[in-house]
């Protein structure tokens, strides 16, 4: 998903992506808490992981945020940026204890998503107008 919106020649919905991540990771929400657990652990696994997918991950984002195509081409603001974006992308996987109870059933899960991408895209757009200031 993130890498079609990297490819794609018209700008990003932000919104539209954050939901449609949220989405997925709600529709598959064991897999999702169980890779996040299995990534907090210091395994060959996770190394494999961070060392490919997470850093092809932060590629994309960075190109989809920031227009920037290398992670040293990042600023130091920009890179704050793309950590606290992708900690609010993943929390309620990585600490699921934290959200107990507020998407049980298919209807709490849409209305989750609605309101989690909304609250991220208005702290987005304040940690994005702080990068670009």
């Amino acid at each position: 998903m993130i890498e079609h919106e990297a490819k794609a020649q018209s700008d990003t919905d932000l919104q539209q992506l954050i939901k449609g991540i949220l989405h997925y990771k709600q529709v598959h929400y064991q897999l999702s808490c169980l890779v996040y657990r299995e990534l907090s652990l210091n395994t060959i696994f996770a190394k494999e992981m961070l060392v490919t997918y997470l850093a092809k991950e932060n590629h994309l984002l960075a190109q989809i945020l920031f227009n920037k195509h290398t992670k040293l081409e990042l600023s130091y603001r920009e890179k704050l940026c793309l950590l606290q974006f992708k900690g609010m992308l993943n929390v309620p996987h990585m600490m699921p204890q934290e959200f107990e109870g507020l998407y049980l059933s298919e209807e709490s899960v849409h209305h989750f998503i609605q309101t989690y991408a909304e609250l991220m895209k208005k702290q987005d757009a304040f940690s994005l107008k702080a990068v670009t200031s």
